[in-house]
């Protein structure tokens, strides 16, 4: 009924639509985790800017604290 040559041809198709799915799901995969590393970045230097802040100028209330609170607020939402 079906040649040798239509078969074939038929599983390289699902085989280049498989493909392109899987390496999709892959970028998905690692534009999410890039964007989870920035997000680990911005809060550790949030928190090590407003732990600074509060040594070096001997503050203990006002910016530093609000910087220190917000970072600590970003970490857990991340991790």
């Amino acid at each position: 009924m079906f040649d040798d040559h239509y078969l074939l041809h038929r599983h390289e198709s699902k085989e280049r639509i498989r493909d392109a799915s899987l390496s999709r799901a892959a970028l998905a995969g690692q534009r999410r985790r890039r964007a989870e590393r920035a997000a680990q970045r911005r809060a550790r230097l949030m928190e090590r800017t407003a732990l600074i802040l509060a040594s070096v100028s001997g503050w203990t209330g006002g910016l530093a604290r609000r910087l220190h609170s917000r970072a600590i607020a970003r970490r857990a939402s991340v991790c």
